[in-house]
């Protein structure tokens, strides 16, 4: 089990800055046309803890969801 402070950061990490991804296609049409056609599921996972997030593509969109997914595409821990 992590000690309390990478308990912290990953709870920081998955809780406060993932979800800011989501901005990323209206702040930048770069990633908005990058985007277009993705779909899948990408996880991130706390190393040595059960705190995970995952981020869902689907046609443009991003919805960033907290908790593990059953079936990720890819998962980085």
């Amino acid at each position: 089990m992590a000690g309390f402070d990478s308990e912290l950061r990953g709870r920081i990490i998955l809780r406060s800055i993932l979800p800011l991804v989501k901005v990323l296609p209206s702040e930048r049409p770069f990633f908005q046309k990058l985007l277009k056609g993705a779909s899948g599921v990408v996880q991130f996972a706390a190393r040595d803890s059960e705190q995970a997030a995952h981020v869902l593509f689907d046609g443009g969109t991003i919805n960033v969801v907290q908790g593990v997914h059953e079936a990720p595409s890819i998962t980085l821990t």
